[in-house]
């Protein structure tokens, strides 16, 4: 997610850590869709059975209330983050940053991130856009511009891994997953929506 968030509402730059008995291996705060380029790997390389995709979460003003987050300052507090990346595996969402835990059912994930029953004002509604893993993973770059400041320093501590680079040389495809114009990768869905078609995944 964009280090633009450390200035939202609910924010906390001193997060709790996250524990390695709990979460995947190297999970770097703030760098969501790093971390879930290397979990769809990890899905890929484990023959894990099932859909694997790659989930983005914000909105066209890019200011997305996400609940049960790391970097709430309070755990009844939503996070107001510009984007938010997870990973969505037959029926399971990989979400590091999750209080609730890494790794849930995805209606659990979807109740615990986004609560019924309370009234989000329009600016703050979430955006899904489910990208199939292997089309994430071969067109995905970030060369962690957007998490530097006007001096150039990392707003938050970079991932200790090199940045990632697509297969054709690209070093900055993130804008593109994040647009909400005419594009080739899949539509925005609404959260019902998303929640429907995620509910369809699951029973299969």
């Amino acid at each position: 997610m964009d280090a633009g968030a450390l200035a939202g509402v609910g924010v906390d730059p001193g997060r709790r850590p996250m524990t390695a008995a709990a979460l995947p291996p190297n999970p770097q705060p703030f760098y969501c869709e790093e971390n879930a380029w290397h979990l769809a790997r990890a899905a890929f390389a484990a023959g894990e059975p099932g859909p694997v995709e790659v989930v983005f979460v914000s909105n066209p003003r890019r200011t997305c209330a996400v609940w049960a987050q790391r970097a709430a300052v309070r755990a009844d507090e939503p996070v107001i983050w510009d984007y938010h990346v997870v990973v969505h595996v037959a029926g399971e969402i990989r979400d590091p940053d999750c209080l609730v835990g890494h790794r849930l059912p995805a209606e659990r994930w979807l109740r615990a991130s986004f609560p019924p029953g309370i009234v989000v004002p329009v600016a703050y509604r979430p955006q899904f856009r489910r990208c199939p893993a292997d089309t994430f993973l071969s067109r995905f770059a970030s060369d962690r511009s957007h998490m530097r400041d006007e001096t150039g320093a990392f707003r938050a501590p970079p991932p200790t891994w090199p940045p990632i680079v697509a297969p054709d040389g690209a070093r900055n495809t993130l804008p593109q997953f994040l647009d909400f114009g005419p594009s080739p990768l899949p539509p925005w869905l609404e959260l019902q929506t998303f929640r429907k078609a995620l509910a369809t995944t699951s029973a299969r």
